[in-house]
């Protein structure tokens, strides 16, 4: 059990890398990226997060029943029941389930979908750092912002929401139990090292705050969170403009202008903070000083 972060979480080490990790235990509702350990048929679970001790224990729901926890030689962690009847040991729950789950196949700023081919692309606002490395399908190097530099001193900031996602590891993140959503946004703005932010939904309430690289990133296909990446403005409007270019040419009855990117800039004067109108759920809202044509 790791204790680093704002929740505990299991750890499984290869050697001295990181092979999984389970999500933090924010509460008795379980860890936020294995949902599986609270939902395994047949199992009862118990967690313990006090100032004094942290625990997490399991039985099975009959008490002549065994069972037993291994991490074997290929760096699996398995969970296995004994059949009397033919006694051996069955294999009930295997971890990692798949490349997605392992620790960071995808590198910082990655993201990592089994429905995709290849698996790893990097979050939006981001490029491989080794497009070389990429090509040969090897994504371990991760991925760096398009725009280097945030805009701390002006906050003129936004943020990306990544939906049904695994939290990335929290082992460098803060967590605050008490504040909302929008709180926490606010927060994070203030904060020159803050990365993104995803809510803990602890009865309501609650977010976690990452100063880090973002590490870990996946979609899932059962729960999940909306995870905040912090981007600057320029990649907000790159990434506005590209999806509304996607939607002109899906739908051919939706008459709106395509802008080029230089007309983009040109309107908003290259982005200036003065030119800023107000801020909304995707980052600053621009004056055009341009006309569209």
């Amino acid at each position: 059990m790791d204790l680093q972060g704002p929740g505990p979480q299991l750890t499984l080490w290869f050697g001295s890398a990181k092979k999984w990790v389970s999500g933090p235990l924010f509460d008795v509702s379980g860890f936020t990226d294995t949902p599986e350990l609270s939902t395994l048929n047949g199992f009862t679970n118990w967690y313990n997060i006090s100032r004094d001790e942290v625990y997490y224990m399991f039985g099975t729901g009959n008490p002549k029943s065994l069972s037993r926890w291994t991490a074997n030689q290929f760096g699996k962690v398995e969970r296995l029941l004994w059949n009397e009847s033919i006694s051996m040991w069955n294999l009930v729950l295997n971890l990692p389930k798949s490349q997605c789950d392992e620790y960071s196949p995808c590198g910082p700023y990655g993201l990592c979908d089994l429905n995709s081919s290849p698996v790893c692309s990097c979050l939006q606002g981001f490029r491989p750092k080794s497009q070389q490395e990429w090509d040969q399908r090897d994504a371990s190097s991760g991925c760096v912002r398009v725009t280097t530099a945030l805009d701390c001193k002006n906050r003129t900031d936004g943020f990306m929401n990544v939906t049904h996602a695994s939290l990335p590891d929290t082992a460098l993140a803060t967590f605050h139990d008490t504040i909302s959503l929008d709180q926490c946004r606010q927060k994070c703005l203030t904060n020159c090292s803050c990365t993104g932010y995803a809510s803990a939904d602890i009865y309501g309430s609650g977010c976690v705050i990452w100063v880090s690289e973002l590490v870990g990133v996946g979609t899932v296909s059962y729960g999940g969170r909306d995870v905040y990446v912090r981007l600057a403005s320029a990649d907000l409007a790159f990434i506005a403009h590209h999806q509304l270019e996607k939607d002109i040419r899906g739908d051919d009855e939706l008459e709106l202008p395509q802008l080029q990117w230089s007309t983009v800039m040109a309107a908003t004067g290259n982005f200036a903070a003065e030119n800023i109108l107000g801020k909304g759920g995707f980052g600053p809202v621009y004056k055009n000083n341009a006309e569209v044509t």
